[in-house]
């Protein structure tokens, strides 16, 4: 399949080799940049039709894909040791550093064409370029502080310190993050701003409770936080079957929050829901367990009980009381062939006159 970005390579290697370029040259290389750009976009878009294979189309983007990536960070590492962080400020000067910030721009919105235009053959798993993380981070930074000076709550709210960790963390990091972990990130900081700016304070009826759960936040803290608020609710009931009935409330509560499959925190880990769903599960059957047991326990003291002292009083007497059992026996109504035994059965479980 043909390689797209031979162009792009040798305009790369020409401006981080070169120190100085004239005016002819940068005119030059601004237009074929445009003019490649464009070429590109129509050239995936006729590949996407040409080729009949789904294995070879996923093949054909995922390269480019992985190429656009090397190759913007290759370009951004060069503006980076020169001071440049931010690739979508103002290109003002015909330098080598502008037009290395016009490729980098470029290649940015190819690799964007792609995740929009075709995204089942796009690769959320693959690391987003270092430009783009770096630009994330300081759009990160802007949301919080927006976010933060108008949460009426935050200082009370426990959720909130576990949900905005993955952002925090992000922010310090120095490591290289993917695709599914941006658009992760961009959903969170959404669901949280749609959540919480007319937050009540009532934690149970927390619509930010639901929406994290609805997003696949399957981090361990949630998790623990989730299953620790059931665990402190459950047990305030006063009969097994009453905590039974709480938890099984708390199943039917979280199989029927609708999940969105397009996000997951760590996909590595299984969803929030069906660890939710397995830890609820465990405990139910732990309870009814429990349930059983006691159940047993009393039908065997019940059972010994009646061995012990019950006794079927009769007005009869033991004449009496014979005659009527020889006459069972003679219709066939007792079939016990130890009349001695009968007997004494009798005898030891009757009261009679």
């Amino acid at each position: 399949m043909k390689y797209e970005l031979d162009i792009f390579e040798s305009i790369i290697k020409d401006t981080i080799n070169s120190s100085k370029i004239s005016k002819k040259q940068f005119d030059a290389y601004y237009k074929t940049i445009y003019k490649e750009s464009e070429r590109i976009k129509n050239e995936f878009i006729s590949k996407s039709f040409s080729l009949k294979k789904e294995k070879q189309k996923k093949a054909y983007f995922q390269n480019h894909q992985t190429a656009l990536i090397r190759l913007t960070d290759k370009v951004f590492q060069k503006l980076n040791q020169s001071g440049i962080q931010n690739i979508h400020t103002e290109i003002d000067g015909l330098t080598n550093f502008n037009l290395q910030k016009l490729i980098c721009q470029q290649l940015e919105d190819i690799l964007s064409f792609i995740a929009s235009n075709f995204p089942k053959y796009f690769n959320p798993n693959d690391k987003i370029p270092e430009c783009c993380r770096l630009i994330f981070i300081e759009e990160l930074k802007e949301s919080i502080n927006q976010l933060e000076n108008h949460l009426i709550y935050k200082e009370n709210c426990p959720l909130l310190e576990i949900a905005f960790y993955p952002i925090n963390k992000f922010i310090r990091s120095t490591k290289s993050a993917t695709f599914m972990r941006l658009r992760f990130l961009k959903e969170l900081i959404r669901q949280i701003n749609h959540s919480c700016l007319y937050c009540s304070g009532n934690t149970s009826h927390c619509k930010l409770k639901n929406k994290l759960i609805h997003i696949n936040f399957n981090s361990y803290r949630f998790f623990s936080f989730l299953t620790n608020e059931i665990t402190e609710e459950y047990p305030m009931e006063n009969t097994l079957c009453g905590q039974i009935e709480k938890l099984c409330y708390h199943l039917k509560e979280i199989n029927q929050i609708p999940i969105n499959s397009e996000f997951i925190y760590k996909p590595e880990r299984k969803s929030l829901n069906e660890q939710l769903i397995t830890w609820l599960i465990e405990e139910i059957t732990y309870l009814e367990k429990r349930q059983e047991l006691s159940n047993l326990i009393v039908e065997d003291s019940n059972t010994s009980t009646i061995k012990k002292d019950f006794k079927i009083t009769t007005s009869y007497s033991v004449s009496q009381v014979a005659f009527f059992l020889k006459l069972l026996v003679t219709v066939g109504a007792i079939t016990n062939k130890n009349q001695r035994e009968l007997l004494r059965f009798f005898a030891s479980n009757m009261k009679t006159r």
